[in-house]
């Protein structure tokens, strides 16, 4: 019965992992990045400036770091 639990626990946490990680990069692959998804009516200055004060001009690893953190 233990086996099985802690069996079902490791499941659970490699699938939370799973979505997690399916979510961010399907909010990342959206045409103009999550910046655009904000505002669609933005000029491409103000995405630049949005995307530098959301980070998302950081490494992808990094950000989905912070994503998870928060």
């Amino acid at each position: 019965m233990t086996t099985y639990v802690l069996n079902r626990l490791v499941q659970s946490i490699v699938l939370i992992v799973f979505v997690s990680m399916l979510t961010f990069f399907l909010i990342h692959s959206a045409p103009g990045g999550p910046a655009v998804l904000l505002a669609p009516d933005m000029s491409k200055e103000q995405i630049e400036q949005a995307r530098k004060a959301l980070g998302l001009d950081d490494p992808m690893p990094v950000q989905y770091a912070r994503w998870r953190r928060s």
